[in-house]
């Protein structure tokens, strides 16, 4: 349970390749995704700034969600809302090219986790080509040619969207 910061969950692959799948913030509720299934933890959560954070033994989540069925639905509408988003991040690597995925990346951060613009990121740019499911070579790239184009303005650890309706034209046709 975070109740405040950010922290950010990645799924580690082969030959070290990681994928982050979610940033979480403020009052929020993260398993390792094996929780009821296996008892494993098939994610890795990070701290990115101070948190605040609890531990929940399983077995006494267990117990709570034995005996409280109302808790017990809020919960699997949280855990249905993690999956669903997941599933998005996951079609969304896929099927996209480059450009897509970077727009996805940056209208994230600024729509979910910073909820301003320009705001300031305290991700490293690796941790920003993990978001987006490339290397961050091409991730940079892909930066420095929307800079270029006049849609976003960065600088070391700032990004302002220049002009969003491209970005997110860009988005939606990967």
């Amino acid at each position: 349970c975070i109740r405040s910061g950010l922290a950010k969950v990645r799924s580690e692959g082969p030959k070290g390749k990681n994928l982050i799948v979610d940033i979480i913030k403020d009052n929020n509720i993260f398993t390792g995704g094996g929780t009821v299934i296996d008892d494993s933890h098939h994610f890795t959560v990070t701290a990115l700034t101070d948190i605040e954070c609890c531990f929940i033994e399983t077995s006494k989540m267990s117990a709570v969600l034995s005996v409280n069925s109302i808790f017990a639905m809020d919960l699997l509408k949280l855990y249905n809302g993690q999956h669903l988003k997941m599933h998005k991040t996951l079609i969304n690597l896929i099927h996209k090219y480059m450009p897509g995925r970077v727009a996805d990346t940056l209208l994230y951060l600024k729509n979910e986790i910073y909820g301003s613009n320009p705001y300031k990121f305290i991700l490293s740019k690796q941790e920003l080509a993990d978001m987006s499911g490339m290397t961050k070579e091409s991730f940079i790239r892909n930066l420095k040619e929307f800079e270029d184009s006049g849609i976003i303005n960065h600088s070391r650890n700032t990004i302002d969207i220049l002009k969003e309706e491209d970005l997110i034209e860009i988005s939606k046709n990967g």
